[in-house]
């Protein structure tokens, strides 16, 4: 993307797949599923994944009109975790009070304590057995980026982390490194051709974040039709 921005004349054409171009947020929102995962009781054990992805599925693999294992547009699944809900004790077939809380944490994405708002794109119904409760996809690095590049302390303890006192360091740290620019116009004159692509089910970047960059894109590119001349997002 940056490329595509500052450097246009380099190609004629580009594909991008799955950009992580919005690291900072991110990282946050990392730090705050692995520290939402670590409340007692609120991980969701891996035996109760595929419980959770069934029901998933159940409710939302047919509203393609076609009954495949596959959901073929995640934003219009709208599964509510309480359908699981345990009615007494816990147990395999069901999910506690603060697993159910849990879950629909994580389909809602963090949230800037300030001002409620939406700080990143969650994950999407249909990723159960792959990401929730599982450990990190890129456990480690989040810690290593705060404690090196935004604090410069190799010894920065993670289990501290703060969304009101530390988010506000990291995003102003990624001023550095985000690629967040909308701005397209020198690639559109100069006749550049875009194609992005992102896996519903990738478990590493979440994949409303290329919808939603796309989406920015678009509205300051005289909308989706004008935008589709030069640029293309295909979700997969």
């Amino acid at each position: 993307l940056i490329e595509a921005q500052l450097y246009p004349e380099d190609f004629d054409g580009l594909i991008i797949g799955a950009p992580w171009n919005n690291q900072s947020r991110s990282l946050v929102s990392h730090l705050w599923m692995r520290q939402l995962l670590s409340v007692p009781g609120a991980a969701i054990p891996p035996a109760k994944l595929a419980l959770i992805h069934a029901a998933v599925l159940k409710a939302c693999d047919e509203d393609d009109g076609l009954g495949d294992g596959v959901i073929n547009d995640p934003t219009q699944c709208h599964f509510d975790p309480g359908s699981l809900a345990c009615v007494n004790l816990d147990a395999p077939d069901c999910l506690t009070p603060i697993q159910v809380s849990t879950l629909r944490k994580i389909y809602d994405g963090p949230r800037d304590p300030r001002d409620g708002s939406s700080l990143f794109a969650p994950y999407v119904p249909g990723q159960e057995t792959g990401t929730f409760g599982q450990p990190d996809p890129i456990s480690g690095f989040p810690e290593q980026y705060v404690a090196n590049f935004v604090y410069g302390d190799p010894g920065w303890d993670p289990t501290t982390f703060d969304m009101k006192t530390d988010m506000p360091n990291i995003l102003a740290a990624g001023l550095a490194g985000d690629a967040s620019s909308i701005d397209f116009g020198a690639a559109r004159r100069q006749g550049v051709k875009i194609i992005q692509y992102h896996g519903w089910n990738d478990l590493r970047i979440q994949p409303g974040n290329s919808t939603q960059y796309y989406e920015a894109v678009a509205d300051a590119n005289d909308g989706f039709a004008a935008t589709r001349s030069f640029y293309r997002l295909f979700m997969v």
